[in-house]
Parts: structure tokens; sequence; C-alpha cells
């Protein structure tokens, strides 16, 4: 099942816009996650982005708040790249738009709290917006100058630039 048909559950309740420090509740530990993280991390570096959502996906719903609406927009813009290497671009745009709106979800809410471990997906955000921007409709699209023209440009420019990693640590005052 593609991340994309995935509905909220109805019990769930919206985000406050209040803080991001961890309810009793939510007060759990991640060091159980961090093997998947890797695992993910590595899965990305070799272009398996199908298996990076694999990965990030084990135990994603037991996470505090904010860092499920991370770990969630990070797996769906993984899933754009997979998307994209099947030829699916009206998938892969919807999903895009998903990934960023719980990007600002997370940002939002003040992002994450320091010093929370998580993955990362370096430049993704940023990369799914230009792709937004200038999305190639077909091979023959014309592009900007200096940008990709078809959307296998795009997935080169994706593999060459983006770096996935874990972050188990944040210095003090840092997000």
């Amino acid at each position: 099942m593609y991340l994309s048909h995935v509905k909220l559950k109805k019990k769930e309740q919206p985000l406050s816009s209040g803080s991001t420090k961890l309810s009793p509740s939510e007060s759990v530990s991640l060091s159980h996650l961090l093997p998947d993280w890797q695992e993910g991390v590595e899965e990305f570096a070799r272009g398996r982005y199908w298996q990076v959502h694999e990965c990030w996906e084990r135990g994603w719903t037991q996470l505090p708040a904010v860092l499920r609406r991370h770990v969630q927009s990070l797996i769906q813009g993984a899933s754009v790249l997979h998307l994209l290497e099947r030829g699916r671009v009206d998938a892969a745009r919807r999903l895009a738009r998903r990934a960023l709106h719980w990007r600002s979800e997370v940002s939002r809410l003040g992002g994450l709290p320091p010093g929370m471990p998580h993955p990362e997906i370096d430049g993704l955000f940023t990369w799914l917006e230009a792709w937004l921007a200038a999305a190639p409709i077909a091979p023959t699209t014309t592009a900007a100058p200096g940008t990709p023209a078809t959307n296998d440009e795009w997935i080169a420019r994706a593999k060459s630039s983006l770096a996935a990693r874990v972050i188990t640590t944040v210095a003090s005052g840092a997000r």
C-alpha cells in the first residue's frame, strides 16, 4: 500500500500548537529504533527508496507526536523517489505535497526537541519543493537552464545531492 492512501485514524486528534516537550506517555526510549533507522540510511544510500520506507515505518506509530510527523515526512519523501523511478509522477506529486505538509506541521510545533534522536535526509525538503515547482510532466518538457528536464534527471540529482543519516544527539540549543 502506498503511503498516499494512508488516512489519519478518526480517533487521532490534530496536534496542538503547544510545547514540543514530551508528556510522560510520550517519553519512550528510542534506542530500539536506531538499528532500523540506520538500516534505512543504508538503503537510501543504495537508492532503495521503498526499503527506506519499510525500515523507518517500524515503530513510527509509537513515536512522540512531533517525531512521528517528522519520520512520516521523511518516509513520504523517500517514497516520492520510489514512485518517480516507477514513472508514477502524479502519485509522486501528491505524496511530495503530503511530505511537505507534515514537515510544516513539525515546524509549526517548534521542531524536534534538542537531543531527540531521529533519522534525517539532508536537503530532502528543498529538493521536493524544487521538484514540485518544476516537475516535468513529460520527457520532452522544456526546463529552465540549470534545471533538470526529465524525472530521470531529477532522480539522478537526488541520488547525487541527498544524504540520509541518523542523528543520535543534538548539540545543546541546536535544532
